[in-house]
């Protein structure tokens, strides 16, 4: 890579030790009224943004991730451990045993990484659940800091650095994760401060300010694996730039892994703690393996030949071999994608590979609508047209989120003419492809880009470089156009754009097969036109041609605003809706259920009845994990414990255990939800404080669910969105 040429003649770069010899001033000697304008609008939207979470915020849960966070910050609160108490060590069952928890030496633990339970524990003693919110949200605002932060050091340019923060935080989907449990926006903090730390380290002075910036990039790097493992995927990122510059600095390099160490090392212990296994990059269901042997790790063959292309481009750029390498380019490609034919038909299995890889990546980062319509992760359904549908509403691949992703083009461009902004654009690129790269591997392990959520949560990482880039973008837009352009036309694209969603989103298209046209198939033909017209602009730069700039800035507009539309009106409110359900059926049960009490939670109800963890003696029971083969025994063991014991169950499986083992015991109807319905267990009411488990009862003094109307019982939620009841006959030695 090479070194960043100064914007003025008054700096050089030291060629011999690979260093800046005085700073780059940046431009910011008077700040116009635009960039005064954007100034108050992140400020203000700052504020907007701390008074939305504080006040419109719902603590619930969107998926379980969220509620086994939950579970983890209240553990580590009471007990300062890892473990999760949930009865197993006084009854060993694997009823109590949540199906997302792993079990290890006699105890639960989560699979999920250690850090961020450790670093909410504080906001959640003052604020409860709300607490992990709330640290998200401060995560966030420090991520959009962070960008500008980047933006400024890379390209010495305030309004870009402004531009890039803008299009994060109204045009890309990342703001929701700021309203959120799960640690996407907290883990940003990491990969962005590690990414800031390496550019200071590129850009220093000294060898010693770079040896120092560099050692911290890697620790905030591997520090972040301790939140989210994916942040680790910001590694590449933080060694090429010093692999590739003029001339290389692998020490650099190799000190961004040595800072790594500590993070990963106490990745490696928490892991051994809660699985038996020192590998850090285990979810605890892979204990016993190899460090490159787990699930979502690419097979050590591609990471080999991943290793081959990265050494070969680096061959190709120094400075003793870039010259021979142009003079025979046609050959060279030539020649490289001979050898890429030959080992994809000649290596087993690696046809399929690749297939698979680039079938995952247009599925992932295009089109979701190529996935097969064989598969179908529950709660989701398919739609005709291959749409996926979870809670009511449409996921989308990353050019459906945003569809202004074709301003990438310019980047591209300008870094394949080279000039002064070459490195920073080739540092910039290197973690988006890392992670689309990675994503798309992962696509259909990772459950289509991130399970019940309607955008690609597992390409955030992505979001604050490619703002950054597309904000550059645009600043080689405005400079290509030349003298300022009337804003009547941004300003009516922007107009038509609110306008036309709200027709077709809100009144014109109400079912989700019929959405697919303005959510999947729109955001790709506008994506499409922009590109078309992004690359006449750049061909056609050296004319100014007045109606292709006009059409161009409309597109990029439109582009812009569609996002920034479908991220906070359709995909946010959606995601809002599943957290009311939880949260009002959580509070529910904090008002049913008292402490010293065991819940036996029925399917459909596994993530919701975590919230019961805030009694802080309530044991979570989940019968269908082992089609309640240990139910008799657990209850009968609860029940002899003194422990009231509630369940959440279809209507239909009640009956059956009235006739089985819950005969003999009185049945109370609490709850209907939908048709489930929860209810009391008890011993009989007479002589109750002699009666053990199985003792007679008056029949009059056993409740009948069939005297219960689901009209007329105190119904708490009547319906929940895409939440199947699982409706199956328990066998009768099963029950016994």
């Amino acid at each position: 890579m090479r070194s960043r040429s100064p914007p003025t003649e008054t700096v050089r770069e030291d060629l011999v030790l690979g260093y800046r010899s005085c700073p780059t001033p940046i431009n910011h000697t008077v700040a116009t009224g635009s960039m005064k304008v954007k100034i108050a609008l992140l400020v203000f939207l700052g504020l907007v943004h701390i008074s939305v979470t504080l006040l419109t915020v719902v603590p619930g849960y969107l998926s379980i991730d969220e509620a086994l966070f939950h579970w983890m910050t209240n553990s580590f609160s009471r007990t300062g451990g890892l473990a999760l108490p949930n009865g197993y060590q006084e009854y060993p069952s694997e009823e109590l045993v949540h199906p997302y928890l792993r079990l290890h030496a006699g105890e639960l633990f989560s699979p999920i990484p250690y850090l961020f339970p450790i670093l909410a524990t504080p906001f959640y003693r003052v604020f409860g659940f709300f607490g992990l919110f709330f640290l998200n949200a401060l995560g966030f605002m420090a991520v959009v800091g962070l960008v500008f932060l980047i933006a400024r050091e890379l390209f010495r340019d305030r309004d870009l650095a402004l531009n890039a923060c803008l299009i994060l935080a109204l045009a890309t989907f990342a703001w929701e994760y700021s309203q959120a449990a799960w640690p996407h926006a907290t883990s940003l903090v990491f990969v962005t401060a590690s990414y800031f730390l390496c550019v200071l380290a590129y850009g220093s002075r000294t060898r010693g300010r770079a040896a120092l910036f560099a050692l911290a990039a890697g620790f905030v790097a591997a520090c972040g694996a301790g939140v989210r493992i994916d942040t680790l995927l910001v590694i590449p990122g933080l060694i090429l730039p010093f692999l590739f510059a003029r001339p290389w600095r692998p020490a650099d390099a190799a000190l961004v892994v040595l800072g790594a160490v500590p993070g990963l090392a106490m990745l490696a212990i928490t892991n051994f703690i809660k699985f038996g296994s020192y590998n850090p990059l285990s979810y605890g269901q892979d204990a016993s393996r190899p460090l490159l042997n787990t699930p979502l790790a690419p097979p050590v063959e591609i990471i080999v030949a991943a290793l081959g292309v990265i050494l070969l481009v680096w061959i190709l750029t120094r400075s003793s071999v870039e010259e021979l390498a142009r003079k025979h380019a046609l050959a060279l490609i030539t020649a490289v994608v001979a050898v890429a034919v030959v080992t994809v038909v000649l290596v087993p299995g690696m046809s399929d590979f690749v297939e698979g890889f680039l079938t995952n990546a247009y599925t992932a980062l295009v089109d979701i609508r190529s996935l097969d319509p064989s598969i179908v992760w529950a709660p989701g359904v398919r739609t005709a047209g291959g749409g996926v549908v979870y809670i009511g509403a449409h996921k989308k691949a990353l050019l459906q989120s945003l569809p202004f992703l074709p301003l990438l083009l310019v980047p591209i461009a300008r870094l394949a003419r080279g000039g002064k902004d070459f490195s920073a654009l080739a540092m910039l690129l290197v973690v988006p492809l890392t992670v689309m790269a990675y994503s798309s591997y992962s696509f259909l392990q990772g459950e289509g880009g991130g399970g019940l959520c309607l955008n690609s949560r597992y390409l955030l990482p992505c979001l604050p470089f490619v703002a950054i880039l597309c904000a550059y973008a645009l600043k080689e837009l405005k400079m290509c156009w030349g003298a300022k352009g009337s804003r009547l036309v941004p300003a009516a694209a922007m107009l038509l754009t609110v306008v036309a969603y709200l027709l077709l989103i809100e009144k014109l298209f109400p079912t989700p097969d019929l959405l697919e046209f303005p959510l999947l198939r729109l955001p790709l033909l506008v994506g499409f036109c922009l590109l078309v017209l992004l690359a006449a602009v750049l061909a056609a730069e050296n004319r100014n041609i007045r109606w292709l700039r006009g059409t161009a800035s409309a597109a990029v507009v439109v582009a812009l605003t569609w996002a920034c539309l479908v991220a906070f009106l359709y995909d946010y409110p959606h995601h809002r809706h599943v957290r009311r359900v939880h949260y009002d059926f959580g509070v529910k049960l904090l008002e049913v259920v008292p402490a010293h009490s065991i819940f036996f939670a029925g399917y459909g109800f596994f993530t919701a009845s975590v919230n019961l963890i805030e009694k802080g003696d309530v044991y979570l029971a989940f019968p269908e994990r082992d089609r309640f083969r240990d139910f008799p025994e657990l209850l009968k063991f609860s029940l002899n414990e003194g422990r009231r014991s509630f369940a959440i169950l279809p209507e239909t499986l009640w009956e059956q255990l009235q006739a089985g083992p819950l005969k003999g015991l009185e049945i109370k109807p609490l709850v209907v939800y939908g048709t489930s319905v929860m209810a009391e267990i008890s011993l009989p009411r007479e002589g109750r404080g002699e009666a053990r488990f199985g003792s007679p009862v008056n029949p009059a003094h056993q409740m009948s669910l069939k005297s219960v109307s689901l009209r007329t019982a105190p119904i708490f939620l009547s319906s929940w969105p895409n939440s199947p009841t699982r409706r199956f006959r328990i066998s009768s030695c099963s029950l016994r």
